[in-house]
């Protein structure tokens, strides 16, 4: 069950990201931007229900990409296997056009984990809304993600390596890719109540216009309550 579940889930990755490439192609410009992202949260569990509250900058090139809080409530279904997820975000936006917005979003969806020892595997589909404040309607997506964590025996460190999808739910693009995120990092538990992250993210965009291919450099502080 736990081999069916991960073929279905990496399909889901897969098979959008092909389509994605089959396009026509534009140029990229530039060929790479780098930019950096910083988080910091803190997450409190009480019972089945876990909550989380999270900061985050993200820059690009010389320019503030965006500012974002995020307020995130799980509830287990299936302990450990199955959760409900929602998600909201208020952020500043700097657009493709190079203009900054405010913005609200929410995701709705489901996750959980499949263990592999020394492995696990997290998975997320997600539904999401993104509202601009200037505009009456909003573009929507569908977000699958899957991450792989690699345990280390008596280690306080823990690499991952994670690929998260985007998919246009309306608007002129529907039914289009719209990007990609490949993460790759690793995470270091100072004790059991503090942990850091560091990541790079490359980030594939397919409706930019044109295309872009971009480089984060990540860094997390995350307490748990």
């Amino acid at each position: 069950m736990k081999r069916l579940l991960s073929v279905l889930l990496v399909s889901m990755l897969l098979i959008p990201a092909a389509h994605a490439e089959s396009t026509p192609s534009t140029p990229i410009d530039p060929p790479c931007r780098v930019g950096s992202i910083i988080d910091l949260s803190a997450s409190k569990r009480w019972g089945r229900v876990n909550v989380m509250l999270q900061g985050s900058i993200f820059t690009l090139g010389t320019q503030l990409e965006r500012a974002m809080t995020i307020g995130k409530v799980e509830a287990d279904i299936i302990p450990q296997y199955l959760r409900f997820q929602f998600l909201g975000y208020y952020f500043y936006h700097l657009s493709s056009e190079n203009q900054y917005y405010h913005k609200l979003r929410y995701h709705l969806g489901v996750g959980g984990n499949l263990y592999y020892h020394p492995t696990s595997l997290s998975w997320s589909v997600r539904y999401e809304s993104t509202y601009t404040l200037t505009k009456n309607t909003p573009y929507n997506r569908l977000r699958p993600r899957i991450r792989c964590n690699f345990y280390i025996n008596s280690s306080a460190w823990q690499p991952f390596a994670e690929v998260e999808f985007f998919w246009a739910l309306n608007g002129k693009n529907q039914g289009r890719a719209d990007r990609m995120w490949y993460n790759a990092g690793v995470s270091y538990a100072i004790n059991r109540s503090n942990k850091v992250e560091f990541k790079i993210r490359e980030e594939q965009t397919w409706l930019t216009t044109p295309k872009q291919w971009n480089t984060f450099i990540g860094f997390a502080y995350k307490v748990t309550l």
